[in-house]
């Protein structure tokens, strides 16, 4: 019974350290502490799974160096009508200008870039972007009218705060019939939702760039600008258009949505499953931890966390490369982190456990017999040290005879059953526990017994302990002998008992029941010592 209840509570302490380190994992994944985590092993992935862009796009920058050639920020409206002009010259395909026009500059410039978009044919398109007012109202900015009529409008907005890296683009507003960047240019591109997770695995370094300084005043090849599509937009620091994003760390805006394009381009738009995968694994790993049968090392457990893990990761970077499935796995990891560590803290434990079960175990065989249960000869020492009054108390022995017999004959399987029955059949009848003196002997204290009491008990009990045992299919009879002896004056324990075993001695030298000790029989018994040394 006890040993079934230890083992139902080293279960339900394994079951509680495994859901608490799944409530954990738990609270931690919601509340968005693991989120600097899950962000650094996407950007491994993301690298792990490196491809290149399309070759399709161009990035023409207004840098510090286009910025210091002007002279001045925001440009005329003639020089982005030259832009426009000289990229329809070198063959680009669509122009996307990343650039607010939804006021009016002086009309002459205003007229000349409106003449540029007239003579693009449609092939340009200009930014639109939602912003907040001060008074709270969210605001659409569109390109001016007089532009609109020549060009589409889409939205260069992102998502996100800027707190966290930017993972994702709006795929458009429906409400106001606006398209993304992305989906203006990739217009057959199957978009799940509203916002286009962005797949950084596409090598954003590689997508081709070039100045607005050397596209207007170098010489360039026209094939990197043939058929091609443009976005124009700013990349200078100066003009603060940057954005934190995994992988590349900050990028200029126009980058983003040319990364949202190539996402869609290459035909796999991603889908962010979250947390809920890793936490679903962590919940089978808590499952497993917890119903675990067998005792299983912590190497082994570390091990297999390690292993499952690596696993882990294997499969969150097949599903982005191959499926376009982002998965976060911190919680995982922490799930069977924290499972290792309270396994270990529960190993402590039992550890200690242990110690205690064996330093108890080891006082107590310092006080009781291992088979029998019955007292040690030194708690029975102890025992009638401890007397108070030692005039009105003795010691009483009981030997039992022919136990050695049945030892040697029977083995000594038969001869435990014996003396344990023994040790009962006494505590039984004396009302107390017995004491273990030797292999054959037993004795407890008596008190306040005249002689003729004390050889009734000793009948009383000899004619039980006489009785047969039947042990193992065995039937034995023993005989009994008694010695007792008064507390010594001087309550010496060790004196005391050795008296009553003078008087053991006693009884079987003279084939008595009982004997009581006097002070005769230590003097004979002395003599014949002394006798034997002379000899």
């Amino acid at each position: 019974m006890m040993a079934l209840a230890s083992s139902r509570a080293g279960r339900f302490a394994t079951l509680a350290v495994s859901a608490a380190g799944l409530l954990v994992a738990f609270a931690l994944a919601w509340s968005g502490q693991l989120d600097p985590f899950d962000q650094s092993l996407r950007e491994a992935r993301f690298q792990a799974s490196d491809r290149a862009p399309s070759g399709n796009t161009l990035f023409v920058e207004i840098d510090s160096e286009s910025l210091a050639a002007i002279g001045v920020w925001p440009w005329p409206r003639r020089i982005h009508a030259q832009v426009l002009d000289r990229l329809m010259q070198l063959g680009a395909a669509e122009v996307v200008f990343d650039v607010d026009f939804s006021t009016a500059s002086n009309p002459d410039d205003d007229a000349a870039f409106e003449n540029a978009l007239q003579r693009a044919g449609g092939y340009a398109l200009l930014a639109a972007f939602q912003q907040v007012a001060r008074d709270g109202t969210v605001v659409l900015n569109s390109p001016l009218a007089r532009f609109a009529a020549h060009s589409e409008a889409v939205l260069v907005n992102v998502d996100g705060d800027g707190t966290a890296p930017l993972r994702s683009v709006p795929s458009g507003l429906p409400r106001y019939g606006l398209r993304s960047v992305a989906t203006a240019l990739v217009p057959g591109a199957a978009v799940p939702g509203p916002t286009i997770a962005i797949d950084y695995g596409i090598d954003l370094a590689r997508i081709d760039r070039v100045s607005v300084s050397a596209l207007l005043h170098g010489d360039l090849d026209p094939a990197r600008f043939d058929n091609k599509q443009v976005v124009v937009g700013s990349s200078a620091i100066e003009l603060r258009d940057l954005f934190r994003v995994p992988r590349f760390g900050v990028i200029p805006g126009p980058l983003v949505q040319l990364a949202a394009t190539e996402t869609l381009k290459a035909g796999r738009p991603l889908a962010d499953l979250g947390q809920l995968p890793a936490l679903i694994a962590g919940a089978i790993a808590a499952a497993l931890f917890g119903f675990v049968r067998r005792p299983v090392s912590m190497t082994a457990l570390a091990a297999a966390a390690l292993v499952a893990m690596i696993g882990m990761e294997i499969v969150a970077w097949a599903a982005l490369s191959r499926g376009g499935l982002m998965v976060d796995t911190a919680a995982f990891h922490l799930c069977l982190m924290l499972l290792l560590l309270g396994g270990l803290v529960h190993e402590r434990l039992l550890h200690w456990r242990q110690i205690l079960r064996q330093q108890a175990h080891l006082a107590y065989l310092a006080t009781h017999d291992g088979v029998t249960d019955a007292l040690s000869k030194q708690a029975f020492l102890n025992q009638i040290q401890a007397i108070k009054d030692p005039a009105r108390h003795g010691v009483i022995l009981v030997q039992l005879d022919r136990l050695d017999a049945a030892i040697a004959a029977l083995g000594h399987d038969v001869g435990d059953g014996i003396v344990i029955e023994v040790a009962r059949r006494l505590e039984l009848m004396i009302g107390t526990k017995p004491a273990r003196i030797a292999n054959d002997v037993f004795g407890w204290r008596y008190a306040d017994m005249a002689s003729g009491c004390l050889a009734s008990l000793c009948q009383d009990i000899a004619s039980k302990l006489n009785d047969p045992y039947r042990v193992n299919g065995h039937s034995v009879i023993i005989d009994t002998r008694f010695g007792a002896s008064a507390c010594a004056a001087d309550n010496m324990a060790t004196e005391t008992l050795r008296q009553a075993e003078v008087a053991l001695i006693e009884a079987r030298a003279a084939s008595l029941q009982l004997v009581v000790h006097t002070e005769q029989q230590s003097e004979r018994i002395q003599a014949r010592q002394l006798q034997d040394v002379a000899l």
